[in-house]
């Protein structure tokens, strides 16, 4: 009904509310998390999902931010999704196939091809793209058995 009447306070409110009363469903988080992003509202974003594992989606939101406001030359968007998921990487925290290439996206997007480069072909790139690999291989195993 809120979605219908264009009415993003409420529809927060009301997945805010869903989200307390079950901060570990993960349907509810997303729901919630995908009605600030859609308000547009980065501070609360940053606010309510501070935990490890809504940390990508905090990166991803910036990023796609970014993205819309590409031209934009006081655009923040970039310099902080850079800062945070530099910082992950930095501390360990970056494991994923799927967390290297926002990274690398990342970078590309402000023309930093030679960093780019540099994550890929470095420790960080070996780890993700190695757990990929051995992922997809295990998969691939599993199937033909």
């Amino acid at each position: 009904m809120y979605r219908e009447l264009d009415d993003t306070r409420a529809l927060i409110s009301v997945h805010e509310v869903a989200y307390n009363t079950a901060p570990r469903d993960e349907d509810r988080a997303k729901g919630y998390f995908g009605s600030v992003v859609a308000n547009r509202d980065l501070k609360l974003q940053q606010q309510r999902f501070t935990q490890n594992r809504y940390f990508m989606w905090i990166v991803m939101s910036l990023l796609l931010q970014a993205r819309e406001n590409h031209d934009d030359k006081t655009n923040i968007f970039y310099p902080l999704a850079k800062r945070m998921i530099a910082k992950a990487a930095a501390d360990g925290k970056l494991e994923t196939y799927d967390e290297l290439f926002v990274y690398v996206s990342i970078l590309l997007d402000q023309g930093k091809t030679a960093e780019a480069y540099m994550i890929v072909s470095g420790p960080l790139g070996n780890k993700c793209i190695k757990r990929e690999i051995e992922h997809q291989l295990g998969c691939s195993s599993f199937w033909r058995n």
